[in-house]
């Protein structure tokens, strides 16, 4: 997980990870420095299910369907996928990660999210 206590460099992290990975939408630099869960959710659903096909079979193989749900249920799968599968562990609720603030943390999540998506990616191609 990553630390907390340099939002501009988490911030600048996260771009990068972003650019990296070419996600396509905008990135709402004032609603994710909000914690806002609309500028959020995008890239979350981005890098789960449309950045690596390799990755989004892997998620699926492992029972793990996160298209074609509400918010809360999207959010709700994805954060049992990150215990389960990424054995990664959140330091907000689902409920924090729904609600506006907790920005750093959000930011420090999606960062440690795209790090194991791309650790994944990465895998599933030597299988290949």
């Amino acid at each position: 997980m990553q630390r907390t206590g340099d939002l501009e460099g988490n911030l600048s992290r996260l771009k990068l990870n972003l650019r990296s990975i070419c996600f396509p939408g905008h990135f709402n630099d004032a609603g994710i420095r909000l914690g806002l869960p609309t500028s959020i959710l995008p890239i979350l659903n981005f890098v789960l299910t449309k950045a690596s096909r390799i990755v989004a079979s892997e998620i699926s193989v492992h029972g793990f369907e996160l298209t074609g749900k509400t918010d809360a249920r999207f959010v709700q799968t994805a954060f049992k996928l990150f215990r389960e599968h990424f054995h990664l562990r959140s330091g907000l609720t689902i409920a924090q990660f729904l609600q506006e603030g907790y920005a750093e943390r959000k930011i420090c999540l999606l960062l440690s999210v795209i790090e194991r998506c791309k650790a994944c990616h990465a895998e599933g191609r030597r299988k290949v």
